[in-house]
């Protein structure tokens, strides 16, 4: 056993001799494509490896990765719109016009689909293709109050924004499930009110 240290000397001896005969460049392309390595092969390292005999590790072929798809997706517009923040700087808030309820109005666009991509295929360095997957598709469910024209999803009527995972729609009426207090603020909602 040995006490603990902060600190390792190691000591070495040289011993005399005479090291192999060193590869020449033709010698190590043959042992590679013996190794089928037939990619990615990185001849101008290794021609600078042949000059240089102190090199310990190199890299002498990479291949690339397959790409993972990008999947589609519903980006919610009316989530960005409507959020109110309350400033630091200001002196005075009206707790009553701070509006908690998310609205939108006719014609107005409250989601956009973003078309995502196929994965793209990769490549080892023994020259085989690494297929790439490609993407789900994903449908997604316009409910009422809403149209699809492009990739934009228009509301036709004026209400609620609603979404769940891959539906979204607008309903055309608020209910409140409380009484009316200065907690719930003042209800600016473009449509009808259900209290």
């Amino acid at each position: 056993d040995v006490s603990e240290a902060l600190h390792l000397d190691i000591q070495t001896k040289e011993l005399e001799g005479q090291y192999p005969p060193f590869l020449t460049f033709p010698e190590i392309m043959k042992s590679i494509n013996d190794k089928k390595i037939v990619y990615g092969i990185n001849t101008e390292e290794l021609k600078m490896a042949i000059e240089d005999k102190d090199i310990l590790n190199l890299l002498i072929a990479r291949g690339y990765s397959a790409v993972p798809p990008r999947e589609d997706q519903l980006k919610l517009l009316f989530i960005e719109e409507n959020s109110n923040e309350i400033k630091e700087k200001e002196r005075k808030i009206d707790y009553r016009e701070i509006n908690n309820v998310i609205s939108v109005k006719e014609s107005q666009i409250i989601a956009e689909i973003i078309k995502g991509e196929n994965g793209k295929e990769g490549k080892n360095i023994f020259g085989e293709i690494i297929k790439a997957k490609d993407k789900k598709n994903v449908k997604f469910i316009i409910g009422q109050g809403c149209i699809l024209r492009d990739n934009s999803i228009i509301s036709t009527i004026s209400g609620i924004p609603k979404s769940s995972k891959n539906k979204i729609w607008v309903e055309p009426i608020y209910i409140l499930n409380d009484d009316v207090k200065i907690a719930n603020g003042n209800i600016n909602f473009p449509s009808n009110v259900q209290i």
